[in-house]
């Protein structure tokens, strides 16, 4: 979630949707007789009478006063229009549909502070860097995080590559061996790493790292830009190179956490899975995997286990069912658990 304007004293919040995880969040701050402005889409009717009508689907932002909250695959908000919007009578009973990628503004008559602070620790978990971004030239190097939150710069180098005399060609090596200490550094538990650069300069530092750093090489990734300037990093941004890098991130980490409950599970580790064991055992559960799925069909029941793991200060985590590793876990029971003891 990244918070785009709050002001609790105003009564209002802007908020960007990333994640599943976020839906859930905003499913325990959204109340009944909040106000919710997000974009829908409407079918509407042009013309003619009811046979030869031309139906078009018209986006629309729309602002409802809430009556009900419903969490599924996405965030389903029920209520009336509080303004009229073209063909959209004031007081009409509508829906938004929110999902991830969306924007949604909050307003309430008063904020309390655990809802505010549930808005900071959500924004603040998507801020850990899932990817280092690095792209270069034969002359520097500009370093940047993505975040579910978005892309923060990370600095950047002077590097003297294309150099082919004996002392130029020690100055480009350790040029190299900076450039790989800085990777490591900046690296750090990253869960992946995109090198980008015109020609050959990311196929030379791949090579250095497959001999110097072998287990970082795995997490490497190679792109192109034109240039190892903030430029670059703008390049792999705007083009849409990195999208399925971020898609394919989000599966990755909710493969590795079913795969960590199927592995506890094969060595009878400290593990438990299905709605009964994890109800019997709430305060044991380090970290809790349920599908989205599951949580729609059990939404109570569930809310109340999650609302006890997160008193506790334990991990939760909301796994797509669309995905393999979500129908894993559904296939388990649609909840699980890794225990502290």
């Amino acid at each position: 979630m990244k918070i785009i304007k709050l002001n609790p004293k105003a009564g209002y919040a802007k908020l960007l949707i990333n994640s599943l995880d976020d839906l859930w969040h905003l499913s325990k701050i959204i109340e009944k007789g909040d106000l919710a402005s997000a974009r829908t889409t409407r079918k509407i009717k042009l013309g003619g009478d009811a046979e030869r009508a031309k139906v078009i689907k018209k986006s629309f932002y729309i602002k409802i006063e809430v009556d009900k909250v419903e969490l599924g695959h996405e965030l389903k908000l029920h209520g009336r229009t509080v303004e009229e919007k073209e063909n959209i009578a004031k007081g009409s009973v509508h829906s938004l549909s929110i999902a991830p990628g969306m924007d949604l503004k909050i307003e309430k008559a008063k904020w309390m502070k655990y809802q505010v602070d549930r808005l900071r620790e959500a924004e603040k978990s998507s801020l850990v860097p899932k990817v280092l971004l690095c792209v270069l030239d034969d002359e520097q190097a500009s370093f940047a995080h993505l975040t579910a939150s978005g892309v923060k710069s990370a600095g950047s180098m002077k590097l003297r590559l294309s150099r082919k005399k004996e002392k130029e060609a020690r100055e480009k090596k350790a040029s190299v061996d900076s450039l790989i200490k800085i990777l490591k550094e900046k690296g750090e538990g990253v869960e992946h790493i995109v090198l980008a650069s015109p020609i050959i300069w990311k196929d030379i530092v791949l090579k250095e790292l497959k001999s110097k750093a072998p287990e970082l090489a795995k997490k490497i990734l190679l792109e192109n830009v034109s240039t190892g300037s903030k430029r670059g990093i703008h390049e792999l941004i705007s083009e849409g190179k990195l999208n399925k890098i971020i898609s394919e991130s989000r599966v990755a980490r909710e493969t590795q956490l079913v795969e960590k409950l199927l592995g506890e599970i094969a060595k009878g580790g400290k593990v438990i899975y299905g709605i009964d064991e994890v109800q019997s055992n709430i305060a044991a559960i380090r970290v809790l995997l349920v599908s989205d799925t599951f949580l729609e069909i059990h939404k109570e029941e569930v809310s109340q286990i999650i609302d006890a793991i997160e008193a506790s200060k334990g991990e939760v985590h909301i796994i797509d069912s669309k995905n393999e590793a979500g129908k894993k876990l559904d296939s388990l029971g649609g909840i699980g658990g890794l225990l502290r003891y």
